[in-house]
């Protein structure tokens, strides 16, 4: 049934690739674009393509209706789209979920659901301990699409293939404004030959980068939440244990909360996401591989790569993580197989620069809108370091 879904997962997003060609094409001296971090995943391009086009879309409209091109001039949407560019591969958050970009504010996103007519499970024993031995609706599931009634008889069961959809609306937005005294954009500018205005720009698109990364997070912790916890405590009293043997148990503790993922959905998780105290434990773990690349400073405040465990897990951390906490969960091949995803609408909206005479201070403000949405918690799961507790539970 994994095989199936996977398979009905790339068969669609191929055609919704295929479909978008054009557009990629369109906008494809952004997405190569030199000394920019490189977008090469098929669907990655053609999700920032259709976010670029949309934003195109409406800060073309809102420019010719306000008159917003005092600072960049006639330049003023190419700026933004380049901006977005930028920021877009930079987002690791984005490396924790499914991206379904919209091209307005209220839509629909998709995922993928397989039924059985009769409603029964697809091959998932009941989970309670006394009925976990009885291995009869496994056999029935082992047996469902048996045919019993000859040549050109009536099928008896069936199943269906919905690609269900959820009705979203972007409801909210995030803005922010920076401002800069006369006299210390003066001194600035005296001093070092900087404009002040362009330094606090880049620092309120990091802090809407770190947002973005910082919301995705606790929407899958949320979500890991409320699906499951798993306990690693200290070493049990009646056990010999050393310090050094018991944290490899810490292994133990992530393998139970797979077990609770795989039970649930019949899928492997393959992300996790850190706090600072439960990455030191997963560094001293054998099977971690630290990685670092250039993108590791540039996403230092919000979600950071630190490596792999296995050839299964691509590791993160964040301090958006309780210390002791380790997220794990499934980011999809695509939105279809995805347990959270994420709706861009507009990746960056900036206005010009005002200076207000009573102040007199130089304002700007930024603004983003996008949804996050869970259409399925049975994808993450969640392991808690606490010295309080006793074993792993």
């Amino acid at each position: 049934m994994a095989k199936f879904r996977q398979a009905a997962v790339e068969l669609f997003e191929r055609g919704i690739v295929e479909q978008g060609s054009s557009l990629v094409e369109k906008w494809a001296h952004m997405l190569d674009a030199k000394g920019q971090p490189e977008v090469s995943n098929a669907y990655e391009r053609y999700a920032l393509s259709r976010v670029l086009e949309t934003s195109n879309k409406v800060l073309s409209t809102e420019a010719a209706s306000i008159a917003t091109t005092t600072v960049f001039g006639t330049s003023y949407v190419k700026t933004m789209l380049g901006m977005t560019r930028q920021i877009w591969p930079r987002a690791f958050g984005l490396q924790l979920v499914s991206v379904q970009p919209m091209d307005r504010p209220t839509g629909k996103i998709f995922h993928l659901k397989v039924t059985r007519d009769d409603l029964s499970t697809l091959g998932i024993r009941p989970q309670d301990s006394a009925a976990s031995q009885d291995y009869s609706q496994y056999i029935a599931s082992k047996t469902y699409a048996d045919h019993t009634a000859g040549e050109g008889g009536e099928i008896a069961k069936g199943m269906s293939l919905a690609i269900t959809d959820s009705d979203v609306s972007v409801t909210g937005s995030k803005k922010l404004k920076v401002s800069a005294t006369w006299e210390l954009a003066t001194d600035l500018a005296a001093y070092h030959n900087l404009n002040a205005m362009d330094i606090l720009q880049g620092a309120a698109v990091d802090e809407i980068a770190q947002e973005l990364d910082a919301r995705i997070v606790y929407a899958v912790r949320q979500a890991a939440i409320a699906h499951g916890t798993v306990t690693f405590g200290t070493a049990p009293a009646a056990e010999v244990w050393t310090n050094g043997s018991w944290s490899k148990r810490l292994q133990r503790a992530i393998l139970n909360a797979e077990k609770l993922i795989f039970k649930a959905s019949l899928r492997q998780p393959n992300i996790m996401v850190c706090g600072i105290d439960a990455m030191t434990e997963l560094r001293d773990l054998a099977a971690f591989t630290p990685v670092v690349t250039p993108d590791f400073e540039v996403s230092g405040y919000g979600v950071i790569p630190t490596g792999s465990l296995g050839v299964q897990y691509q590791v993160y951390m964040s301090r958006a993580v309780p210390d002791d906490e380790i997220l794990i969960g499934r980011r999809g091949s695509g939105f279809l197989d995805a347990g959270i995803v994420y709706a861009p609408y507009v990746g960056l909206f900036i206005t010009d620069r005002f200076f207000d005479v009573n102040t007199q201070k130089t304002i700007q403000s930024f603004a983003q809108r996008d949804e996050i949405v869970t259409v399925a918690n049975t994808l993450y799961a969640r392991v808690r370091l606490d010295e309080n507790a006793v074993g792993i539970s």
